[in-house]
């Protein structure tokens, strides 16, 4: 995906690239070589522009059909050029690629821990928004559709609360409860030494 987007900037095409992976589908606009706005199809949730580039340079198995068309100037469009945007965006999918290994299944339910273990008006405001959409969504993939930030950031701040005992694994339900009883450590999405790497990376 990203040598394709290199080419097309480079050759100065104007148009829509359509980007298929399996269920999955989204839209890149260039005009005259530079990416102006992306989005996300079928969709849980609106996607933010960034958010929805960068989740697309990240599908591995993903086909694409680009389509000449004038595309006009419109709200949202990128600031950043089009290399910035494409370095940023490859700098997101590494970093999720690394920890791939790590995430609990897409399908995972979430839900808030009862009792507390601190208090909510006490959280940054974007832990606060990741905690409102487990609420609102229950499952990790809704969850990080729900989050305006990006899928990295998304998944630092959850697994941050996570790890402070804000967010767990549902239980399941009760009458598989005693059988099929969940380790404690499967509430976390990476091992707890890797949360100080996490904040460091949200603060670049």
């Amino acid at each position: 995906m990203n040598a394709l987007l290199h080419f097309l900037s480079s050759s100065r095409k104007t148009g829509v690239l359509t980007v298929l992976d399996r269920h999955r589908s989204g839209r890149i606009f260039l005009r005259e070589g530079r990416i102006c706005h992306a989005s996300i199809e079928n969709a849980s949730a609106a996607f933010p522009p960034r958010k929805a580039l960068y989740r697309m340079m990240g599908w591995k198995s993903a086909i694409s059909d680009f389509i000449d068309i004038g595309i006009p100037e419109g709200k949202n469009e990128f600031v950043e050029s089009t290399d910035s945007l494409l370095c940023a965006g490859a700098q997101q999918s590494d970093r999720l690629e690394a920890v791939q290994h790590e995430f609990l299944p897409p399908e995972t339910q979430l839900e808030v821990s009862t009792p507390l273990p601190g208090r909510i008006k006490d959280l940054p405001a974007p832990e606060l928004e990741v905690l409102q959409a487990v609420l609102e969504q229950g499952t990790m993939q809704a969850v990080l559709d729900a989050n305006p930030l990006t899928d990295f950031t998304s998944c630092c701040l959850l697994l941050n609360l996570m790890d402070r005992g804000f967010v767990r694994k549902a239980a399941p339900p009760a009458a598989d409860a005693r059988k099929d009883a969940p380790d404690a450590d499967e509430n976390f999405y990476f091992n707890s030494r890797n949360n100080g790497a996490r904040m460091q990376a949200l603060a670049v």
